[in-house]
């Protein structure tokens, strides 16, 4: 049996499979106070087109940490670690990395949620320390033009 995103009317997140293994988790599977947690694609964090997914997890669920990692060898695709579950938004996310070398994920800087929040698309912005984001709030600030204006970008 072949199973076609089109087939799911009623799921918001369905332009990949695994936003949609999100959505019925929180809202069909886990308890109120289970816990969720999936390794996936880490574009979800960017994406223009998943901002209410964003927006959702930023504002209905607890984001307990962020891990990226590649467990897949044959993938290309960077991963992350997503786990979380119901409960009052926290005002940071723990975020770790992974290091091949050690072997061992490392803790980095936290996300901090307001910032997540008061951006137009509630991106979550990994490995970013807080005097970059200070310096982000600054150029948008005092800047007429976006950056959005100035340059065309697909990722990055």
């Amino acid at each position: 049996m072949v199973t076609k995103k089109k087939d799911w009317p009623n799921f918001n997140w369905n332009s990949d499979l695994y936003k949609m293994f999100f959505e019925l988790g929180l809202k069909n599977l886990i308890h109120r106070s289970g816990v969720l947690s999936y390794i996936t694609p880490r574009f979800y964090l960017l994406n223009k087109e998943d901002s209410s997914m964003r927006e959702y997890f930023l504002k209905k669920t607890r984001i307990l940490s962020l891990a990226l990692c590649n467990p897949f060898e044959s993938a290309v695709t960077e991963n992350v670690i997503s786990i979380l579950r119901y409960g009052e938004p926290s005002t940071e996310i723990a975020t770790f990395t992974h290091s091949a070398t050690k072997g061992i994920f490392e803790q980095v800087y936290p996300v901090n949620v307001s910032y997540c929040l008061n951006n137009r698309l509630y991106e979550i912005v990994l490995n970013t320390n807080p005097r970059v984001i200070s310096i982000l709030d600054r150029m948008k600030t005092n800047s007429r033009l976006t950056l959005g204006d100035c340059i065309t970008s697909k990722r990055g």
